[in-house]
């Protein structure tokens, strides 16, 4: 098993995948890495159905062109309760589930479902009132020359490991004012960093602030505007948010999200700007 924290840090998307199946011991124990995951808001209902993915299957169509980029041995589905939450939550459920899988060494990629909403539900039949916001692709990285290349390529391609800088979207006590971090903030803020988002969108804002981490999102990123504005920058947030909890987790400073909604007076003393969705707050002390 690899550290916690290496996990957050080390996880990368991978596209193409060694073909064979897992081992039945394997595939156990990600059927026990599926429950019991942290929630942002306990009533919404949540399941995670695993799949195998034959020669063949219809998994391209449901998910569009991307799918072809892929040859992918197992996917997870997992569906949350329609609720004002629930893609925010989702996310943050669904990263803690990929995180789990890389500490234990297996490839994992992000296929996002809001832009396929007819055919996924066609395709997998969530239960009624339940929405999936992406499924998760996983099995065992190709070691393949010419897979490993096409993995290196497509990452590259959508700018996977240009990552913003941490100053770049952290602040102290208001947007615009630069923020010198202590050693744990900035174990956090990496974490934050190395969160997987929609187009590498990487939509994030933080401010730092009586002992608290703001955490905001930009929802009108370049990426979610083609897409339709349906609703990645919440699944996003909800990503950035499973990132940093763990990243405390692993500092064994154990705390929860709030989650924010409209809060006006709240946005204008962090100096948030209208295109800026504020998701949660957090305690980052001990």
């Amino acid at each position: 098993m690899l550290d916690l924290y290496e996990a957050i840090l080390s996880r990368r998307s991978v596209r193409v995948f060694d073909k064979t199946p897992l081992s039945a011991a394997v595939l156990e124990q990600v059927g026990q890495a599926v429950g019991d995951v942290e929630t942002l808001d306990p009533n919404l209902g949540f399941t995670c159905a695993m799949q195998a993915v034959a020669e063949g299957d219809d998994i391209v169509a449901a998910m569009g062109g991307y799918g072809r980029l892929l040859s992918i041995p197992h996917i997870l589905v997992p569906a949350i309760a329609d609720g004002p939450d629930s893609l925010i939550d989702f996310g943050c459920r669904v990263q803690q589930i990929v995180i789990r899988l890389t500490r234990m060494e297996i490839a994992t990629c992000w296929m996002g479902a809001l832009t396929h909403r007819t055919s996924v539900v066609a395709r997998f039949r969530p239960p009624e009132g339940m929405t999936v916001a992406a499924i998760i692709a996983f099995g065992s990285a190709t070691q393949r020359g010419a897979g490993r290349a096409v993995n290196r390529v497509i990452c590259s391609a959508v700018g996977a490991a240009r990552k913003k800088p941490v100053p770049q979207f952290t602040w102290r006590d208001r947007v615009g004012n630069p923020a010198a971090l202590t050693d744990a903030e900035s174990k956090v803020l990496e974490a934050l960093r190395a969160s997987p988002s929609t187009g590498n969108a990487q939509p994030w804002c933080v401010v730092l602030s009586d002992g608290l981490l703001y955490l905001a999102v930009r929802a009108d990123a370049r990426y979610y505007q083609l897409s339709g504005n349906v609703g990645y920058h919440l699944v996003d947030a909800g990503i950035g948010m499973a990132n940093v909890r763990l990243a405390l987790k692993a500092l064994n400073r154990e705390h929860g999200w709030r989650l924010l909604g409209d809060e006006p007076a709240l946005r204008v003393r962090l100096g948030l700007a209208d295109n800026y969705l504020l998701a949660g707050s957090i305690p980052t002390g001990a």
